[in-house]
C-alpha cells in the first residue's frame, strides 16, 4: 500500500472519502479496447514477432562488464540513436549522457550532478528534435537544451519551469514536456507544454489533467508517459494509473482513445487524516498492479505500451502494440524486454537487469 499527502486545509464541504477514478474522469467514448488475448494477430506487427519469438540478433550488450567501472550503468532513463551512428542513454544514477558508437565502444561521458551547465539535477529523460538539439528533463524544474553534433554535446540554454517535468518527446522541431502546471482556482491544469527546439520558447500549454477539488488527487493522478508520433503527427499519453491511452494532434483536439481492458488496476483512494489532511492512498490488487510506464514510437505509425507490474518482487512489462492514427491495438505479452528506441530493424532494450544494462539488437 502506497500513501501520498499533505498538510493543505481543505473546506468542510470537500472532507469526503472518495474512490479515484471518478466518473468525471473516465472518457465517455471509448475508439477502440485492447483485451489480453493469449493468441493476438500480428500480422500488422511482424517485425515484433521475431522480439517475441527471441528470432533476434544481440549486437552488443552494455552495462554487464563488472570489471570495468566505466562500463557499468547506475540508472538507465532512456536510450536514443543519433543520425550519426551513436547511442547516446541517460543515465540518472550518475547524472550523464554515455555516448557510444554502434559497435557497443564507449566514446565519452557527459554531464555530472549540479545545477551549471553540463550539469543535471535527477535528469528524467532526453529527446534529439529534428534540427538536432537534444533535450534534458530535471525533476529539479529544469530543462536543459544542448546542441549536438558529430558526437560532441555543447550546452545552450536552461529553461527555468513551474512545474516538475515528467516525460517529454519531439515532433519535428519542436518538443513536448509532461507535468502538472500550478492549477487555476477551479484546480484546472494543463499536464503538456510545448516549445520552440530552435529558441527554446514556449509556445503554450495543452492537454487536461486529471481532475478534482483535491490539488493532490490533480497531482498524483496526472503523471504518466507520452510519446510524439511523426507519421501521424500526433501526442500520445496516458495516466499511469488509468487504463486509458489518448492521441492528441497539436491543436489539442482528441483523435481517439483506446481503453486497456483487464488492465489490473490499483484501489485508488482519497482519505483524509486528523479529520482535515487530504491523504490519496494506493492499494495494491491481489496479483499485482499495472503502471502505464513506458511509450515510444516505433516503425513508423506505431507506438509501443508498457506497463509496469510487480510480481515476485520482479517486474514483469506487459506490452501492447498500437496504431497512432486510429488506437487499434493487440497485446503482445508479458515477457518483453523494456524498449528504449528503434532506427530500422535495430532496438535498444533492456538487457538482462531492468535500468543497469542496455542490448543493442537487429530483428
Amino acid at each position: 500500500m502506497i500513501s501520498c499527502s499533505n498538510d493543505k486545509k481543505m473546506g468542510s464541504a470537500n472532507l469526503e472519502e472518495s474512490a479515484h477514478p471518478t466518473e468525471e474522469n473516465t472518457p465517455r467514448y471509448i475508439s477502440q479496447e485492447i483485451s489480453k488475448a493469449p493468441k493476438p494477430d500480428l500480422r500488422n506487427y511482424k517485425r515484433l514477432q521475431k522480439l517475441i519469438d527471441g528470432k533476434y540478433k544481440t549486437i552488443f550488450t552494455i552495462g554487464e562488464d563488472v570489471e570495468s567501472h566505466e562500463g557499468l550503468l547506475g540508472e538507465v532513463e532512456t536510450a536514443l540513436f543519433t543520425k550519426d551512428d551513436r547511442i547516446l542513454v541517460l543515465d540518472s544514477n550518475r547524472s550523464q549522457i554515455k555516448i557510444y558508437d554502434l559497435e557497443g565502444n564507449l566514446i565519452k561521458n557527459f554531464g555530472r550532478p549540479g545545477r551549471g551547465p553540463g550539469e543535471f539535477m535527477i535528469p528524467e529523460a532526453m529527446a534529439l528534435s529534428s534540427n538536432n538539439k537534444l533535450i534534458v528533463i530535471n525533476r529539479g524544474n529544469r530543462i536543459n537544451i544542448y546542441d549536438y553534433q558529430n558526437g560532441s554535446i555543447e550546452f545552450e540554454n536552461t529553461i527555468l519551469v513551474k512545474y516538475v517535468p515528467e516525460d517529454l518527446c519531439t515532433l519535428n522541431d519542436k518538443f513536448i514536456v509532461r507535468g502538472v502546471e500550478q492549477p487555476n482556482q477551479e484546480l484546472n491544469a494543463n499536464i503538456l507544454h510545448e516549445y520552440s527546439a530552435k529558441t527554446g520558447e514556449h509556445l503554450r500549454s495543452l492537454g487536461s489533467s486529471y481532475k478534482s477539488n483535491n490539488w493532490l488527487v490533480v497531482n498524483q493522478l496526472s503523471d504518466g508517459p507520452i510519446a510524439c508520433n511523426h507519421e501521424s503527427n500526433n501526442i500520445i499519453k496516458m495516466y499511469e494509473y488509468l487504463p486509458y491511452i489518448y492521441s492528441y494532434d497539436l491543436e489539442d483536439s482528441l483523435k481517439w482513445v483506446t481503453k486497456i481492458n483487464d488492465f489490473d488496476n490499483f484501489e485508488i483512494t482519497e482519505e483524509y487524516r486528523g479529520g482535515n489532511i487530504p491523504s490519496v492512498v494506493f492499494k495494491t490488487a491481489t496479483g499485482g498492479s499495472e503502471m502505464g510506464y513506458n511509450l515510444k514510437s516505433i516503425f513508423g505509425d506505431k507506438v509501443i505500451l508498457q506497463a509496469r507490474k510487480k510480481v515476485n518482487e520482479r517486474y514483469q512489462y506487459l506490452t501492447y502494440a498500437l496504431n497512432s492514427k486510429d488506437g487499434k491495438g493487440v497485446f503482445l505479452g508479458d515477457n518483453i524486454p523494456i524498449i528504449y528506441a528503434q532506427n530500422g530493424n535495430k532496438l535498444i532494450i533492456s538487457g538482462s537487469s531492468d535500468f543497469l544494462s542496455l542490448r543493442l539488437i537487429e530483428l
